[in-house]
């Protein structure tokens, strides 16, 4: 199965690139989803106070209000190989063309999530096939939430490339434990990138063929 458990951080934007300068978002594929569970709830139960409880009481793990010695030791907790791999897109803001796109929010990401697709696929990263995308329905309209699997499938099968269908489905990641997951990813990284206070954890991903591409965007030649 070809699950792949989306998130974001950070804001798209060219013109206030120089206060936002990054644009993350997180692709995690799950291969052992009752371990990864297990390791969840465990982690819930030793660790309840790095868990967010929001206004309608819910619970769920959120990399954003996590402090600095929170993200270390998930980081450390979920290093774990075999049990997931992580798949990140890094938008370089200032790089980004004036191009109309980037003012719609959802086309952007649709064109990103493509494009992405299309480089794992040509790294040999992921094969074709079925592809079945969860994604954090936080920020996202109502119109737009069949925008992504019409263009995706429509843009792969005019192509005839390595797509040969997707399901793209909307969350709300307090439903997620693993949408929760793509979330403290997007954010580490995203930390990372403004403060360079995480790379050792970055660099113990990378060995552990945890973090498998990092696809920054726009492409420089």
């Amino acid at each position: 199965m070809n699950n792949f458990y989306i998130d974001e951080s950070g804001s798209m934007t060219k013109k206030y690139a120089e206060a936002f300068p990054f644009f993350v978002i997180c692709l995690i594929k799950v291969f052992e989803p009752g371990k990864l569970k297990h390791l969840y709830k465990k982690l819930f139960l030793k660790k309840g106070s790095l868990f967010f409880t929001g206004s309608d009481k819910r619970i769920e793990l959120k990399g954003s209000k996590l402090k600095y010695d929170d993200k270390k030791y998930l980081a450390k907790y979920f290093n774990r190989p075999g049990l997931f791999e992580v798949y990140y897109i890094k938008v370089v803001n200032k790089n980004l063309d004036q191009s109309e796109i980037y003012n719609n929010k959802a086309r952007a990401f649709n064109y990103l999530i493509a494009k992405d697709l299309e480089h794992l696929f040509n790294k040999k990263l992921i094969n074709y096939g079925k592809y079945y995308l969860y994604i954090d329905n936080r920020n996202v309209k109502n119109e737009s939430k069949n925008s992504l699997e019409d263009y995706l499938n429509i843009k792969f099968a005019v192509e005839r490339t390595f797509l040969e269908s997707v399901e793209a489905k909307y969350f709300d990641s307090k439903n997620v434990k693993f949408i929760q997951l793509a979330d403290f990813f997007s954010n580490l990284f995203y930390s990372d990138l403004m403060t360079q206070n995480f790379e050792n954890e970055m660099i113990e991903f990378v060995k552990n063929k945890i973090i498998r591409d990092i696809f920054i965007f726009p492409i420089k030649y």
